[in-house]
């Protein structure tokens, strides 16, 4: 099911309406969304290896760090910032909107992970043919949660920067 939800996100990112000044659309949407999510688990990856010491989730993850989660999570804002081109966003809200997709991703995968702990499985890419393995299912499983929050935040960003009064819940049907 998260799967489904996670998918509709991205498919309509594609399906925006054209925003005046506004040349990337939601193809450049898509883009920053996707490419943070993949250089957000890369930067963790590597700052964890680098510098990581202290296990941030040692029973569910033991390979992840707190030098690797801020470490990743600097990196992908200031990515994000540079990518800032690609949104409609000013640039303090590329930066919240960067730093909290990597906060998101990082939370996605510590679902996953707590998924595969709990099902037995080691790496998602051995329940799929050897086709499908390059694909890494994990990290799509990732940018699955990702995305529905980053959706949403855009959402209730962009609604409020087009003068429309945002209600508690962002996805309420007037504004979808």
């Amino acid at each position: 099911m998260l799967s489904v939800f996670g998918i509709s996100h991205l498919a309509y990112l594609l399906s925006l309406p054209e925003l005046p000044g506004f040349s990337s659309g939601g193809q450049g949407l898509l883009l920053f969304l996707v490419f943070l999510t993949e250089i957000n688990d890369v930067m963790q990856f590597i700052w964890g290896k680098l510098l990581g010491r202290h296990k941030i989730l040692p029973k569910v993850s033991p390979n992840k760090t707190w030098e690797g989660f801020l470490g990743g999570v600097i990196s992908t804002t200031v990515i994000g910032y540079f990518l800032g081109f690609l949104t409609p966003l000013s640039a303090p809200n590329v930066i919240l909107v960067s730093a909290l997709l990597a906060i998101a991703g990082f939370s996605g995968d510590v679902v996953i992970s707590a998924i595969k702990r709990d099902k037995g499985i080691k790496d998602m890419g051995e329940q799929y043919s050897r086709s499908w393995r390059s694909i890494r299912p994990d990290r799509f499983a990732v940018l699955h949660c990702s995305c529905i929050f980053s959706f949403s935040l855009l959402h209730c960003i962009l609604n409020g920067k087009n003068g429309k009064k945002i209600h508690a819940s962002c996805c309420d049907a007037d504004y979808i």
